[in-house]
């Protein structure tokens, strides 16, 4: 799990524990003891469609614990649901349907890139009309915070490959010096 998604996940958590829900979304729950015995892998379930995004009129608190219950699903289900959100929002681009696919893309990393995430965020924090504004100035500074994790991640990993060449050289040298060390003492014996 990324730091940006951990992130995310932890301020979607603060934000339903603020609107009042009772209850924690089921992939912050402590996962269920593992079984002593081993079980029997069954038939395969076939896959059931994902569930309904909640309508406008359900509010902020329902969408959140849609997106909640998204990021417990799996991935083939997480790719169902984002779906069918990007394609309610294709059918209906309103503010809406902006902050249930940004919010969505939040807890479900491969929904949306960072910078389609960051574009329709950044149309409903720039109304100042929109009831969807504070939500969608936190997720951009979520998205914001990824961001620049992510930078930092790279520039760890070019620092650790810079470092590793530098090590392979220094190791090379050494042996180099060593081998001449070794026809030294060969030549004074």
């Amino acid at each position: 799990m990324s730091i940006g998604r951990l992130g995310g996940l932890l301020l979607l958590t603060g934000l339903l524990s603020l609107a009042g829900c009772a209850r924690l979304p089921a992939f912050l729950k402590a996962p269920a003891p593992m079984e002593t015995t081993p079980s029997v892998p069954g038939p395969k379930r076939p896959e059931t469609p994902p569930p309904p995004l909640p309508s406008p009129s359900a509010g902020i608190k329902a969408l959140l614990s849609y997106a909640g219950a998204a990021a417990a699903l799996s991935e083939n289900r997480q790719k169902a649901v984002c779906e069918q959100a990007k394609a309610r929002y294709a059918q209906r681009p309103d503010d809406y349907a902006r902050i249930t696919l940004a919010t969505l893309a939040t807890v479900v990393p491969q929904c949306l890139s960072v910078e389609q995430r960051e574009d329709l965020l950044q149309v409903l924090a720039a109304k100042r009309d929109t009831p969807y504004r504070g939500l969608a100035l936190i997720l951009r500074q979520v998205a914001q915070r990824e961001q620049s994790d992510a930078q930092a991640l790279a520039a760890a990993h070019q620092e650790i490959d810079t470092l590793q060449a530098k090590l392979k050289a220094l190791t090379r040298i050494e042996t180099q010096l060593n081998q001449v060390k070794d026809r030294e003492l060969q030549n004074l014996n």
